[in-house]
């Protein structure tokens, strides 16, 4: 007997839930017994790049610093 398949149906309604939860779906695998997965993507996107870089700002050398010494 040859293993189930997943209904384009079953895995576009799961896509649909991942993104109207605010999240991102990344990519889809499907298992040989007929399971899936979807991996949701954790990309940069989503944050600000001000709030990335104040911590590096904050421990950064002034480059006056650096070549004067």
């Amino acid at each position: 007997m040859p293993a189930a398949k997943p209904s384009q149906a079953s895995i576009g309604n799961t896509i649909k839930a991942i993104i109207s939860s605010g999240m991102t779906p990344g990519a889809v695998h499907v298992a040989a017994d007929g399971g899936f997965r979807v991996e949701i993507s954790c990309g940069l996107e989503n944050v600000s790049p001000a709030k990335d870089l104040s911590a590096a700002n904050e421990n950064a050398l002034d480059w006056e610093e650096v070549a004067c010494k």
